[in-house]
């Protein structure tokens, strides 16, 4: 009995085919109203790569940092609202903690005159 098990498994293991995950994975919009992306500062909040890393926060200017660099995260922010850019868009992958997205927001919300927006997947 435990030799066809196995086969079955041997067996679906092949017939599976693998599929590349995206840069990162956003849940599904339920409600609300899209941001423009050309007003915003947008930051990317991508899954750690290994069990047990820090999730790595990708700014609007292509540079990487962690979700304790604050200074960096307000930076980038405070260059957007120089380019009139008034709105913060944050895309979190959904296995990114939610605590790791309060960092992030936190540093944010310290800058005046700024709208700060979550990113999802838009529903189909």
């Amino acid at each position: 009995m435990i030799d066809i098990v196995f086969l079955l498994l041997i067996f679906f293991i092949n017939a599976s085919t693998m599929q590349s995950t995206s840069e990162y994975d956003l849940p599904p919009a339920r409600f609300g109203v899209g941001v423009i992306e050309e007003k915003a500062t947008i930051i990317v909040i991508n899954r750690p790569v290994a069990p047990g890393d820090v999730p790595v926060v990708i700014l609007s200017n292509g540079k990487e940092c962690t979700p304790d660099d604050r200074d960096a995260i307000r930076n980038d922010v405070k260059n957007g609202i120089l380019n009139k850019k008034n709105e913060v868009l944050i895309q979190a992958d959904r296995e990114v903690p939610v605590g790791v997205v309060k960092k992030v927001m936190r540093a944010v919300s310290d800058i005046e005159g700024i709208k700060i927006s979550i990113g999802i997947k838009e529903k189909n």
